[in-house]
C-alpha cells in the first residue's frame, strides 16, 4: 500500500474515495502498511505477535494461525511498520440477527474442536467478528489498533457487512482483582473475600468523563465501541495438574495467588489474567466413597468473561 505504482486500497474500489483515502494517506505518511497474512507467515506472527501477548493456555498455535488465513484470508490483517510486524487482528465472519441474546460465547464462534474458524465461518454472513488483536511490544502507544479497526470498517462496508463486533478482554481486570484482594485482605487471609464484579469494572469510567477506566476498553471507546453485554462464558480451558503447576512456575509467577478455598478443598486461583482458575472438580463425585474416600483425579479449569461490543460502521 505504500508502493507508488500500486493502486491504493484496491479492495475498496466500490467505495467513494473520500472514505478510504484518509486512511491510505495516513498509512503512507507513517510508513505503515496493512495486508492479509498468508499461511506462510504463521510462524513469524506466532513468535512476534501471538506468543508475547497471550497466556500459553490461550494463545493460538502456528497451525491455527495458518488455518485462519486459509479459511478466511480477508479477515486476517497484518500491520507492518517499515516492514516489521507491528500488529495484527484476526476476524471471523458469521450471521447474527442483531439481538444480544443470540450472541454465542467467543469459544463457540472460534470453533469447538478447532479455533481456526473452519467450523463457524459463513462466507455470506452479515457480521464481522474481531476475535483477537495483537500489538508488538515496541509498537504500543502508536494507536495501531485504531488503524486496523478503520481498515476493518472499510472492508465491512465494501462487503455488505451489517455489524462489526468483538468479544473484548478488559486488559486491566487482572490487576484490578489483585488490588481489590490486597485491600480487602491485607493479611492474605481470603476468608470472606468479596470479589470485584466483572461487569461493574467494565462499566466503570474515569471520574468526570464517559471514558472507560479499563485501558483496552477505553482504546475501543475512541473507535466508537458500544458495550452490548457480558460474554460470561467467553473462554474455557481445561489442563492437567502438571500443566497447571508449570504455568504457576513459569508464567509470571508473582501474579499467582489463591483467592478462595472451601472446606472440600476446591479453590480459585488468580493468575493476573482476565479469567481465573477453578481447582477441584466439576462433578459431585470429588471423593470415591467406594475406596475409602480416596480423592479422584482433580480438575484444573480456566474460564473468563469478555465484553461483547459493537463498533458502528457509519
Amino acid at each position: 500500500m505504500t508502493n507508488e505504482n500500486m493502486k491504493p486500497f484496491e479492495p475498496f474500489d466500490g467505495l467513494p474515495e473520500e472514505i478510504w483515502l484518509p486512511l491510505f494517506e495516513l498509512l503512507k505518511q507513517s510508513q505503515f502498511s496493512i495486508e492479509s497474512w498468508t499461511p506462510e507467515l504463521a510462524p513469524a506472527i506466532y513468535h512476534e505477535l501471538e506468543h508475547p501477548n497471550w497466556a500459553p493456555w490461550l494463545e493460538a498455535s502456528e497451525a491455527t494461525i495458518a488455518g485462519r488465513a486459509t479459511v478466511f484470508p480477508a479477515g486476517q490483517l497484518l500491520l507492518r511498520d517499515q516492514g516489521l510486524l507491528a500488529a495484527s487482528v484476526s476476524m471471523n465472519r458469521i450471521s447474527w440477527d442483531g439481538d444480544p441474546k443470540t450472541l454465542l460465547p467467543w469459544d463457540q464462534i472460534a470453533g469447538v474442536n478447532n479455533t481456526d474458524y473452519s467450523e463457524t465461518y459463513q462466507p455470506g454472513g452479515n457480521t464481522l467478528v474481531m476475535m483477537s488483536m495483537n500489538v508488538a511490544a515496541g509498537s504500543k502507544g502508536k494507536q495501531l489498533p485504531a488503524k486496523l479497526i478503520e481498515y476493518a470498517k472499510l472492508w465491512a462496508k465494501q462487503s455488505g457487512i451489517e455489524h462489526l463486533i468483538g468479544s473484548f478482554r478488559p486488559s486491566g481486570f487482572g490487576a484490578a482483582k489483585k488490588q481489590n484482594f490486597l485491600l480487602m485482605s491485607p493479611s492474605g487471609n481470603s476468608s470472606g473475600q468479596q470479589p470485584i464484579s466483572f461487569w461493574e469494572y467494565c462499566q466503570a469510567t474515569i471520574p468526570g468523563t464517559e471514558k472507560p477506566l479499563d485501558p483496552w476498553l477505553r482504546s475501543l471507546w475512541w473507535s466508537g465501541m458500544q458495550m452490548i453485554k457480558e460474554d460470561d462464558q467467553a473462554m474455557r480451558v481445561s489442563v492437567t495438574e502438571k500443566e497447571f503447576e508449570q504455568y504457576k512456575k513459569q508464567y509470571h509467577p508473582s501474579n499467582w495467588y489463591e483467592a478462595w478455598r472451601n472446606s472440600s478443598g476446591i479453590s480459585t486461583w488468580e493468575c493476573g489474567e482476565v479469567g481465573e482458575w477453578k481447582v477441584g472438580t466439576a462433578t459431585p463425585n470429588y471423593y470415591d466413597l467406594s475406596s475409602n474416600s480416596t480423592p479422584l483425579k482433580r480438575s484444573f479449569v480456566y474460564s473468563e468473561s469478555n465484553v461483547w461490543g459493537e463498533i458502528p460502521l457509519g
